[in-house]
């Protein structure tokens, strides 16, 4: 073989590969597309106050969420901070869309899809120092027809106060017009007590500028699991996407 033919022999292969190469480029970057067209994108909401700080700092809770989603990541998403209520409408109407850190109670447990766990969550009674009542057994106030609990409208905390024996004629349920709407109740004497997570007080506290000293937090009445998940209408393989990446259990609701 003259050199010609040598040269020109290894200049075929030399574009043989380099197409091989090319096309095993573009197979794993069809994949990938498809992979990601595969899912719809989502938004997922979180509450006003887990928006970053002005410097982009992201809270404990967004890092948390971040860290789920990187075990999906087949999944593109989109985060939104917005207020609560907007947050439960938005997931609830649609199958693209999941909400961060609700709280997964017996009344709501037919009504989303539960895909993730995130912490567990106490949900305290608290009172103004100020109150005699505070000391009261929980037993007793429960007795107390004049006894008044406030929680933010059409929440978890409101259904706990329920099944924790409570009275409707004692739950004062409040408009969650800004985070901390509870704690202003409260501290204007309104109500008696308010029922919160003590992260959630201590945070929209700080906010009112009252001091720890003034408030104490009381009764323990439950401790519950917050939750990443999605509303009924959620789109079935993102479903199915989540069970396997996280090895739900086959028996537990999704």
């Amino acid at each position: 073989m003259s050199c010609m033919d040598l040269a020109g022999s290894i200049a075929v292969r030399s574009v043989v590969l380099l197409l091989g190469m090319l096309a095993s480029i573009v197979a794993l970057t069809a994949g990938a597309n498809d992979a990601a067209t595969a899912y719809p994108k989502l938004d997922i909401y979180l509450i006003t106050d887990e928006a970053p700080a002005p410097d982009g700092r992201e809270t404990e809770a967004t890092q948390r969420l971040r860290n789920i989603m990187a075990k999906v990541p087949e999944l593109r998403f989109q985060l939104h901070y917005v207020s609560w209520p907007k947050a439960m409408r938005q997931v609830e109407q649609r199958r693209d869309a999941l909400i961060f850190q609700i709280l997964r109670t017996p009344q709501r447990e037919a009504r989303y899809h539960w895909l993730v766990a995130d912490q567990q969550v106490p949900i305290n009674l608290v009172a103004l120092n100020r109150n005699p009542k505070k000391d009261w057994p929980l037993s007793r106030l429960k007795q107390d027809q004049n006894i008044q609990v406030a929680c933010p409208a059409n929440t978890a905390q409101c259904e706990i106060l329920l099944q924790q024996g409570f009275r409707e004629q004692q739950i004062v349920q409040v408009s969650p017009q800004q985070q901390e709407s509870v704690e202003r109740v409260l501290v204007a004497r309104r109500v008696d007590f308010i029922v919160v997570a003590p992260s959630d007080l201590q945070r929209n506290m700080q906010r009112l500028n009252v001091a720890a000293s003034a408030y104490q937090i009381s009764h323990q009445l439950t401790s519950t699991d917050d939750y990443l998940a999605g509303g009924l209408l959620l789109d079935p393989a993102v479903r199915q996407l989540f069970r396997q990446n996280f090895q739900l259990p086959a028996s537990q609701k999704q």
